[in-house]
């Protein structure tokens, strides 16, 4: 964590947008479309922190992804595109008014895909890479 908190200092002056971004991951614990009573307190934390990214792991597959997007999201955040990969997945979500999707890469690794997702920034046109690594 704190070598994540550093490279984040090192690089955020070099990003040229006015405004920070709150980035958040969360490990949602084999996610599925059967995880109904754990939405609403998924929910709770996203809307308290309006992350305008948002990366997840262990999610149980494309169903699982678009359950929790149609179930625990709201306003302008959008989906990434989906990679199923071979064991629990990756997934990122994004304030469509803030950030483009570019693209989506899966990483194959012996376990599990890592997730390597691109954005833009649609004021300043930089470019975010984002890696989703779920480590057991």
């Amino acid at each position: 964590m704190r070598i994540l908190r550093l490279l984040l200092l090192l690089l955020w002056p070099c990003m040229a947008w006015a405004q920070p971004a709150t980035i958040m991951t969360w490990n949602l614990l084999s996610f599925s479309e059967n995880s109904a009573d754990r939405v609403p307190h998924y929910r709770t934390v996203i809307d308290s922190m309006r992350p305008e990214i948002l990366v997840v792991q262990e999610v149980e597959g494309p169903e699982a992804a678009n359950y929790f997007y149609q179930q625990v999201l709201t306003g302008s955040m959008a989906m990434a595109a989906f990679v199923d990969g071979p064991d629990s997945d990756n997934a990122l979500f994004y304030d469509s008014l803030v950030f483009a999707a570019v693209a989506m890469q899966a990483l194959p690794t012996n376990l599990r895909n890592i997730g390597w997702f691109t954005l833009r920034h649609r004021a300043s046109g930089d470019t975010l890479h984002v890696f989703s690594v779920h480590l057991k």
